[in-house]
């Protein structure tokens, strides 16, 4: 049998001798040191891992932290704002994928309290004009990083304000009056806000975010596939008003905002968009928290090649889930009854939400 590097997939020689994980193989030491960050987490997951690891896991995956304490040892409790935590991550990327740091050595700095300075020691050995964008950004605000420093109280960046005005908000509004206005609106606008802003921030959110679902970034097969659908969300912006996408995201009638956009062909290339658009925010098939939950878990989304997930969970609710699951995996008899479900639900079920009617006008 032919293994594979879990790094380059080039056919690989060399087995991780710390774990039993079948997958575990490379074709070389510098293949399994770069893999090491994702791996460690694989391998032994009954040692501590400091939070140096989970920057680097963030970094790979392009991703912020999603553990509280690294956002708070590596400066992305103290960014503030999406576009500060944006280019801090990017900094760590170049550190880390192109300098290649190491997170053991990251772990030190912090530990020595000289992050910063060891930060700005490591990208001044490189040409000028091989810096990047994020290291100036860095210059300028080492206080992301540096507990010395007193950070500027509460800025307003530029993606923030624009998403202010996009929901129709003054362009002279500070940080705390968005704030107070925020905390006064209805659950569902906050969410639908915070989603614009993301996307106008050219970014979607990730597992840990109830957006995620809502928006039905959980129907896509991996975070590449994401990226489509983020540009339709993107260009629905560029064609509605915040107020049309607030009221068709509480009203569950995105689908029919897309359709009434021009966005129908582009809408219907996104596999089980409308299966979840069409009960969000109020409910979703459990197999979508399903999903969400092995991806938390794993830390990154693996491909489902053959399984229809829309299929999958009919099966559950239908009481067929060991014979579904069994038709791709091979499954031991004893797990049967773990699999039953022992309260069969109808096939259909109708939204809770509003009964709001969308009228197309602009």
């Amino acid at each position: 049998m032919v293994h594979l590097c879990q790094a380059c997939d080039e056919p690989a020689t060399r087995r991780c001798s710390g774990c039993k994980i079948p997958a575990a193989w490379y074709c070389s030491e510098k293949c399994q040191r770069h893999r090491w960050p994702l791996h460690i987490f694989e391998c032994n997951p009954t040692k501590p891992i400091n939070t140096a690891y989970h920057l680097a896991r963030a970094v790979y995956q392009d991703r912020f932290p999603e553990d509280p304490q690294t956002s708070l040892d590596y400066g992305f409790k103290r960014a503030f704002t999406v576009e500060n935590q944006s280019k801090l991550l990017g900094l760590y990327i170049g550190l880390i994928l192109y300098i290649k740091v190491e997170p053991k050595t990251i772990h030190r700095w912090r530990l020595k309290g000289t992050m910063a300075e060891e930060i700005k020691s490591a990208f001044e050995k490189l040409p000028q004009s091989n810096r990047g964008s994020y290291y100036p950004w860095f210059l300028q605000n080492q206080w992301v990083i540096n507990l010395e420093l007193t950070p500027p109280t509460n800025p307003v960046d530029e993606t923030l304000l624009r998403a202010w005005q996009y929901a129709g908000g003054l362009p002279t509004s500070t940080r705390e009056e968005m704030d107070a206005v925020k905390a006064s609106w209805p659950k569902h606008k906050q969410e639908c806000f915070f989603f614009c802003t993301l996307l106008l921030s050219s970014w979607h959110p990730s597992p840990e975010q109830a957006a995620w679902l809502n928006f039905s970034f959980c129907t896509c097969r991996d975070e590449y596939s994401e990226t489509p659908l983020a540009q339709l969300y993107q260009r629905l912006i560029a064609l509605s008003s915040f107020d049309k996408i607030y009221m068709a995201y509480k009203s569950s009638e995105l689908i029919a905002l897309f359709d009434c956009k021009g966005l129908k062909h582009d809408q219907e290339q996104i596999h089980h968009l409308d299966d979840v658009l069409a009960r969000s925010p109020y409910m979703h098939k459990s197999v979508w928290d399903l999903k969400q939950h092995v991806v938390l878990e794993d830390g990154c989304m693996i491909p489902s090649i053959a399984v229809n997930y829309v299929k999958l969970h009919e099966a559950a609710i239908g009481g067929r889930l060991f014979e579904y699951v069994g038709g791709f995996v091979k499954l031991k008899k004893k797990l049967k009854h773990l699999m039953k479900n022992p309260y069969l639900l109808p096939q259909a079920t109708s939204s809770s939400g509003p009964a709001i009617m969308l009228h197309c006008e602009a």
